[in-house]
């Protein structure tokens, strides 16, 4: 019983470190997806507000 407790210390020894780093690097990569797909929508939303001041404009000198 003593050797697989060993055993299951030494597995749990290696692999602990490589899953926290693996977890690291996916935390990484998606607040880094997070900030692109933020800039997309703040773009997006930039450009609806232009369509739709445009579109005040031009309803405003269709009723003059």
């Amino acid at each position: 019983m003593n050797d697989r407790a060993a055993l299951g210390d030494a597995i749990n020894g290696l692999t602990a470190p490589a899953i926290g780093i693996a977890g690291a690097i996916l935390i990484y990569i998606s607040f880094k997806e997070q900030v692109k797909a933020n800039k997309f929508q703040f773009q997006t939303l930039h450009e609806q507000r232009e369509l739709d001041l445009l579109y005040r404009f031009y309803a405003e000198l269709k009723d003059d």
